[in-house]
């Protein structure tokens, strides 16, 4: 958890329903459409969810989840990211680069979002319902010991959607997309280690690239980490390219 009072100018104080995507541009370019919707997952996956005050404006916005001892920070000041950074126990997400050891995640984007993915499915893909919330469950936690739960009822409507791939009976891969404005989201890839390699990462972000288009998104875009080189070389094949980056810290 990231302490209410970090210094004497950074203070947190719980967020209240009112300010929409416009307010939080100037936190994110990339990420402020999705915001409204991240902080309505969060607030229903029992997370806490912040917003460090200024004299004219928002000056962050942070994400707090204390399941999984991960927390997000949006703020176009560097020098806010990195207090909240060093504040917090556990892993924090920020999009500026802060001197101490972290892992970057480039963005894979694929802009324009068009129909001519190359290549085609090796295995049937199923979009995820309720019914299947155990599966998933119980694969994410496999490889997610600490993962929140209550986010699999959140991942779910109009603007979200999530998809699994099954072989021989088991739910082997499974991701989640989420659209907002002409831009859609993929994350969440995860797929059982003994069916790597053959072809289930790759129908899962072509379901949700497709699913993006469907859902008038222009362009979609996904965070990989740089030693994940398989699903690096899934996102390229599928015609996606770096364009940005953000930074996974750890604070003991």
């Amino acid at each position: 958890m990231i302490p209410s009072v970090v210094n004497s100018e950074i203070r947190l104080e719980p967020w209240a329903p009112g300010p929409g995507p416009e307010e939080f541009r100037h936190l994110s370019p990339g990420y402020a459409p999705f915001l409204p919707g991240l902080i309505a997952e969060a607030v229903r996956a029992g997370a806490g969810v912040f917003l460090v005050p200024g004299r004219a404006t928002i000056r962050a916005l942070v994400v707090d989840d204390p399941v999984e001892s991960t927390a997000s920070v949006f703020t176009a000041e560097a020098e806010v990211a990195a207090e909240l950074v060093r504040a917090h126990r556990g892993w924090t997400f920020s999009e500026h680069a802060i001197d101490r050891p972290r892992e970057r995640f480039d963005l894979y984007a694929r802009d324009p979002l068009g129909d001519d993915l190359p290549g085609g499915y090796r295995h049937r893909v199923d979009r995820l319902g309720p019914e299947h919330d155990l599966a998933a469950r119980t694969l994410v936690r496999e490889a997610y010991p600490h993962a929140n739960d209550r986010y699999f009822a959140t991942a779910r409507g109009g603007s979200a959607a999530g998809f699994g791939v099954w072989v021989n009976g088991t739910l082997a891969g499974a991701g989640w997309a989420t659209a907002a404005g002409s831009t859609a989201r993929l994350h969440g890839l995860t797929v059982r280690p003994g069916f790597r390699h053959i072809g289930v990462g790759a129908d899962l972000v072509r379901a949700r690239l497709e699913w993006g288009r469907w859902s008038g998104a222009a362009r979609a875009f996904s965070e990989i980490s740089e030693r994940n080189a398989a699903s690096r070389a899934i996102a390229e094949r599928l015609g996606m390219r770096p364009d940005g980056c953000v930074y996974l810290y750890h604070t003991e």
